[in-house]
């Protein structure tokens, strides 16, 4: 029997597992795609300032990210090195969103400020305790080298619903209540309760999940750090998301602008454009697992990244009162790159943390996962620090209704988030991976008998 059969978990394993993706998937989308446009249009920050300060708390990570990887590597509990930061996250995660989008009404522009930033210090944080350890756990609960890839095709699922419900309830509100900080309020409070929820699941349906025992000793951070410059694949996995991730987020940045200020079409549009990317990333992520066996990993993830960097440039042919149907396409064909992206990335992400525990026998799945973390939440604030920047140099008229049109030169700024920036960075990342050459044979082939993998901790529900 192949180690394939021998070792492929149960769907209701991988699917407990992958709810915890929609949570963490309306967090990100409900701050990252929204943030910018609530704090310039609603609060009235400048685009400059709010864009500035949604960046800055992300130099915090450098420090949160690799720590929380550490803590969880040493962390001994009877729920697994895991799972207790599972539980943790969704509760401060579910308190974030209630307060930054409940932004008081207050004449003090540095109160508003001070209130700002008190929010995204908590959204930081409760990201960072729930992800860094959730997104860890693949590397741990099995040793299949396309089993990896199946597991981060039910993350897909749960990430396109996620994307899809939250995104669609924030453009439906908003059209049926008006853009009032009540109806933000409303939205956030829906939000909150999908984050709670998705995540406490997650939380008790990885109970069976494999845990693994920690290494008697372990490295300290430096020698850690030290340890991942070594690992040319994970660096190759962390450069090309890191590039072509600023590229995405600068998209969900200017999405409600472009969408409103540009095309001045109803909000609703933009739930056309998110159902039909989910509706498209859940058609295609079995097939691309598929595609990944036939061609490998990095072929399939180099297929996403060619389809997202001509479907992005095709922007720049739309105009005022597009038609639904073409914004209907163009989410749909985004949804392919999507889901590919998203779990070919992955896979290949666990498959470098595999390869490095059977090579140096020691397993530091947290420290690996800290620093792919940091980088997507990085590039999750570079990309709006753009789009900020970039709309208040051409001149952005925030006094203006939140769905006003704007100047030419505010919508070929729009253009550049929407349409440039993120072609060049997927196809910039495409050309990182085609020297990524790591696979199943190349995992197979480390000595196993001088550093094989960890010994499984049996689940404490066993």
């Amino acid at each position: 029997m192949s180690q394939e059969k021998v070792e492929k978990l149960p769907v209701s394993l991988k699917a407990g597992w992958g709810v915890g993706a929609l949570g963490v998937s309306v967090l990100m989308n409900g701050v990252a795609g929204v943030i910018l446009f609530y704090l310039v249009s609603i609060v009235k920050m400048d685009p400059a300032v709010a864009g500035t300060l949604i960046f800055s708390f992300k130099i915090l990570d450098v420090i949160t990210d690799p720590l929380m990887g550490r803590i969880s590597d040493r962390t001994v509990s009877g729920m697994g090195r895991r799972r207790p930061y599972l539980l943790l996250g969704c509760f401060v995660s579910t308190i974030s969103m209630l307060v930054l989008f409940n932004v008081p009404d207050w004449n003090s522009g540095n109160a508003v400020l001070a209130y700002v930033s008190f929010g995204l210090l908590i959204y930081t944080l409760g990201y960072t305790i729930f992800n860094v350890p959730y997104i860890t756990m693949p590397a741990e609960m099995t040793d299949g080298y396309h089993e990896r890839s199946s597991i981060h095709g039910y993350r897909v699922v749960f990430i396109s619903l996620g994307s899809t419900v939250g995104g669609a309830l924030g453009p439906i509100l908003l059209q049926m209540y008006g853009q009032t900080r009540e109806t933000y309020s409303l939205i956030a409070s829906l939000k909150a309760v999908m984050i709670f929820v998705s995540m406490l699941a997650c939380f008790y349906l990885t109970k069976k999940a494999r845990s693994i025992v920690r290494t008697e000793v372990t490295p300290k951070f430096l020698q850690q750090v030290a340890h991942m410059r070594k690992n040319q694949h994970f660096l190759k996995i962390l450069a090309a998301k890191l590039i072509q991730l600023i590229g995405i987020f600068a998209t969900q940045a200017a999405l409600f602008f472009f969408f409103l200020n540009a095309l001045q079409v109803p909000e609703t549009y933009i739930v056309v454009y998110g159902i039909s990317m989910t509706v498209s990333s859940i058609i295609f992520a079995p097939l691309l697992v598929r595609l990944s066996k036939r061609i490998g990993k990095p072929n399939a993830y180099i297929v996403c990244g060619v389809i997202y960097s001509l479907n992005c440039l095709s922007w720049y042919f739309s105009g005022p009162g597009e038609s639904v149907w073409l914004i209907g396409l163009r989410g749909f064909i985004t949804g392919i790159p999507f889901a590919g992206n998203i779990m070919l990335a992955m896979s290949m992400l666990t498959d470098t943390i595999e390869y490095d525990a059977r090579k140096n026998g020691v397993r530091q799945e947290g420290i690996f996962t800290a620093m792919y973390s940091f980088v997507e939440k990085f590039a999750g604030a570079f990309g709006p620090l753009i789009v900020g920047l970039l709309l208040s140099f051409a001149g952005f008229d925030k006094s203006l209704a939140p769905n006003a049109g704007q100047s030419p030169e505010v919508v070929s700024a729009l253009l550049l988030g929407m349409a440039a920036i993120p072609a060049l960075t997927s196809f910039l990342s495409v050309l990182i991976i085609r020297t990524y050459t790591l696979d199943e044979g190349a995992i197979e082939a480390v000595a196993q008998g001088d550093a094989g993998p960890a010994k499984p901790l049996a689940s404490p529900a066993e």
